[in-house]
């Protein structure tokens, strides 16, 4: 398999080159998974690039490796774009109760979990207002889980000719499978499908593709938790909302006191200020 695979070409590089590992048991369990959708010879292409630079195999190698692999598998015309997500959730300030309900659930992903036969979480939904957080929000889902973010903007879907449109948004979805496991990212999904709750304009493409979606999230198998953002759930069609669609609705409100104390202290700390002597 791909571990025995990636073991053997690391242990030859070891031999040979010098190459130097430094990387706990759980951080190759990541990256592996991760390598997952890829051939043999592009898993053996994708890990030498990796180590080729700086001679390392270490856990810092991961982005590196899903941009790889991202480049293997970009046939959905660049419709998902990879997001870069914060390296550790306190890097992110507030969002308590998006972090507890993310920190309760994430042995549910692991394999284990599965063969006992737990469901593993297929998506949220984030709602509120321009500029509260919901982008953080959504890159806090993937730096809890370590899972890469794809972003899917549903505006850049539709097209003038006939059946194109629906082409697209399959082509997307195909490519996020291809890449799992992953978060995607429907970024301000009232763009794309808020006529389809409406009295149709465009001759029932946004109801097609709404079906099409609606479908998707309900029979996929391929480990990819969806992430929908929203500033208007009025627009939207009751469907998508109905309980089963999402694991769980969150209002992403502008922060606190607390919370605004959390994102200073972070961000002084990053500029190398002690908060405590501010």
């Amino acid at each position: 398999g791909i571990d025995r695979l990636v073991r053997e070409l690391l242990r030859t590089r070891r031999d040979e080159l010098g190459l130097q590992i430094d990387i706990s048991k759980r951080d190759f369990e990541i990256i592996l998974r991760n390598l997952r959708g890829l051939t043999r010879r592009q898993i053996k292409q994708v890990v030498l690039d990796t180590i080729s630079g700086d001679h390392r195999f270490d856990a810092g190698d991961l982005n590196h490796i899903l941009a790889s692999k991202r480049r293997c598998l970009s046939g959905a015309d660049g419709l998902l774009e990879y997001i870069e997500a914060p390296t550790h959730i306190d890097d992110i300030g507030g969002m308590t109760n998006l972090k507890s309900w993310l920190a309760r659930r994430q042995d549910a992903l692991c394999e284990s979990a599965t063969q006992f036969g737990l469901t593993p979480p297929r998506g949220i939904f984030l709602l509120g207002v321009q500029g509260a957080g919901k982008s953080l929000a959504a890159k806090a889902v993937a730096t809890a889980w370590s899972r890469p973010l794809l972003r899917l903007d549903p505006s850049v879907l539709f097209d003038r000719f006939i059946g194109e449109s629906e082409r697209r948004l399959n082509s997307a979805l195909q490519q996020a499978e291809a890449m799992s496991p992953i978060v995607l990212w429907v970024d301000e999904i009232e763009k794309g499908f808020a006529s389809a709750a409406s009295q149709s304009v465009d001759g029932g493409l946004s109801k097609r593709m709404f079906g099409t979606l609606l479908t998707w999230m309900q029979e996929h198998s391929a480990p990819v938790f969806l992430v929908a953002t929203a500033n208007d759930m009025e627009s939207l069609p009751p469907e998508l909302l109905r309980k089963g669609r999402f694991d769980e609705i969150f209002f992403v409100d502008l922060p606190g006191e607390e919370a605004r104390g959390q994102i200073c202290r972070i961000h002084l700390t990053k500029r190398k200020r002690d908060p405590q002597k501010l």
